[in-house]
């Protein structure tokens, strides 16, 4: 096996031995990866404060809105219904229907529908009278990748979604990426 190195004084290319350096040896060593980034609070300190975010939630959930609802189509052709929860004009959680019959889904519950069965005026019906009967829970889990307390939001019975609060059990973290479908498919 040989290596073509070009010769810079004449332009041409010419071969290597197999003993060359250039074969299977790079010249330098690669740069070593990134340490991570050091935590926003100590390990121990940030378990202290999941009582703020959920007490944080429960006062966020008394101002909860409701905000348009917006109908997206899955990458295999399924209909997704959704609204979202509005905190200071954005969207912090959303609450998914069922697109055969417009009941609220829980969690984690999918239904496979393939056009739309129902219209925005039995949604919207359905929602009238839905932020005021929100139930924050009183408990938090923990995102180890985003570093933030999630505090679950039922209705009915049901957990309907997730209430995010940042680490320091204060701030309301928004759902970006619900805001902007909320504000490109809402109706």
């Amino acid at each position: 096996m040989y290596c073509r190195k070009l010769d810079s004084r004449t332009g041409q290319s010419s071969s290597c031995s197999i003993t060359c350096k250039h074969w299977f040896f790079p010249q330098t060593a690669p740069t070593p990866p990134a340490s991570p980034p050091a935590p926003l609070l100590h390990p121990v300190n940030y378990l202290n404060t999941a009582q703020q975010a959920v007490s944080s939630a429960i006062e966020v959930g008394k101002h909860l809105t409701i905000g348009k609802i917006w109908i997206v189509r899955d990458p295999a052709g399924e209909i997704e219904v959704k609204a979202g929860l509005i905190y200071q004009n954005m969207v912090v959680a959303v609450v998914r229907f069922n697109p055969f019959n417009g009941d609220i889904l829980p969690e984690g519950a999918h239904v496979r529908v393939y056009d739309m069965r129902v219209t925005n005026d039995v949604l919207y019906e359905k929602l009238s009278d839905f932020a005021s009967k929100l139930v924050v829970l009183h408990g938090a889990g923990f995102k180890e990748p985003e570093n933030c307390w999630t505090i679950p939001i039922a209705y009915d019975g049901k957990i309907v979604t997730h209430l995010k609060i940042c680490i320091d059990g204060v701030h309301v973290i928004p759902d970006y990426v619900s805001d902007q479908e909320m504000k490109w498919y809402g109706r």
